[in-house]
């Protein structure tokens, strides 16, 4: 369920608080289903085709289903065809099945939601249940990780993460969404519940200890800024100038402090991005020399195959040779995963990617000037800041 760097974790962390198996994991990994099969699904797959037989049934029902447009299909079919051919190129150059199905899998999740979700979310009610769902759901993410904080004292020594990584982005998601409710006056229960789940949300965001979360909060901000009429930018900058001010008073306070838990924490992952005292760059270098040692080796992969890629399941060349990490992937999938992309789908894969990114933030960003309904264009804004 998350990531320590703790041989030993507390006895709140103990297996007895979860199933076993992972979201993303295959269910093989229950001593139970070991030697079944099908249990090289993971929950995500069964979910997904749970959803996509109900749907099925409905229409074989002839159960009243509507068939919704996919927006930019062209730009998001080009970029899944190609995906298609990079594994295929991969297995042509010799690439293991396995690695490529894991590399794979997650881009397989976004094509797959992108097509299916629009055919069963299609009305407002819908959109406000599930916007409920998450709410409730990232505030569960927000208190384990605040009781996890709390049950090691207080501190932060030791452990890599108290959230999964990507916790943060939800906190970050649900903070743009209710700045948009409140600035188009959407009057709405869940404006309610996240203003009371605002300073949870922010101390499970800090707990994360996501140095690039705190970037991704700075351009979300500013996105959601340039996409506002002129009007509500005024208003915006004149509410959270106090806010800005307050912070900048933060900062100065602990800036130079030598501690990197509890409140001083955000001011000192801040002042890392900037520069790291002679304590912080012993701690960190040998991470930053390992990725620094990855990218070059993605350098030296990146000539053999610049148009089409070397393809999913092909490792990548390392001259400079890594360290051994615990993570079974190491050789197919680095931490630049935009490299990875470059690596394994080449140029030409890449600008299939970019094009279906850009044309869709483009068309919701066109959608958004046209909406008058205030929930919606909160909605739709935090789609574009995501």
């Amino acid at each position: 369920m998350m990531q320590f760097v703790k041989s030993q974790a507390p006895e709140f962390f103990g297996s007895s608080t979860s199933l076993g198996v992972e979201y993303f994991q295959n269910l093989k990994s229950l001593p139970a289903l070991a030697n079944v099969g099908f249990a090289v699904l993971t929950p995500m797959e069964l979910h997904l085709l749970l959803l996509l037989g109900v749907w099925t049934v409905l229409i074989a029902l002839r159960k009243r289903v509507l068939l919704s447009k996919v927006l930019i299909a062209p730009a998001a079919l080009l970029f899944f065809f190609w995906l298609a051919l990079a594994f295929v190129n991969g297995m042509r150059r010799g690439g293991d099945f396995l690695p490529a199905l894991w590399e794979l899998r997650a881009l397989f999740y976004l094509g797959a939601m992108y097509f299916f979700v629009p055919q069963i979310i299609q009305t407002k009610r819908q959109l406000r249940a599930i916007m409920a769902i998450t709410i409730a759901a990232a505030a569960f993410k927000a208190f384990q990780g605040i009781a996890r904080f709390i049950s090691v004292g207080f501190t932060m020594d030791g452990y890599s993460v108290f959230t999964n990584h990507e916790d943060p982005l939800f906190f970050i998601s649900l903070f743009i969404f209710f700045l948009g409710l409140t600035l188009f006056h959407a009057k709405t229960p869940q404006r309610t519940a996240i203003k009371w789940l605002l300073l949870p949300f922010l101390l499970g965001f800090i707990v994360a200890q996501r140095r690039a979360a705190f970037g991704a909060l700075v351009i979300s901000v500013a996105v959601f800024l340039v996409m506002l009429p002129r009007e509500q930018q005024i208003r915006f900058v004149k509410a959270f100038i106090p806010a800005v001010l307050v912070f900048c008073v933060y900062l100065a306070a602990f800036w130079n402090s030598d501690s990197s838990s509890g409140l001083a924490a955000p001011a000192v992952f801040i002042r890392s991005s900037f520069y790291t005292s002679e304590k912080e760059a012993a701690e960190s270098y040998s991470s930053n020399m390992y990725r620094e040692m990855e990218n070059y080796d993605l350098a030296i992969t990146f000539r053999k195959a610049p148009i089409v890629g070397i393809g999913f399941g092909n490792k990548y060349d390392q001259p400079l040779g890594l360290p051994d990490i615990a993570f079974p992937l190491r050789d197919y999938i680095p931490h630049n995963e935009i490299f990875w992309l470059i690596i394994k789908m080449g140029v030409t894969g890449f600008l299939c990617f970019c094009l279906f990114m850009t044309s869709y933030v483009f068309r919701a960003a066109t959608v958004f000037a046209r909406l008058e309904d205030p929930y919606l264009k909160a909605l739709c804004i935090v789609s574009i800041t995501y």
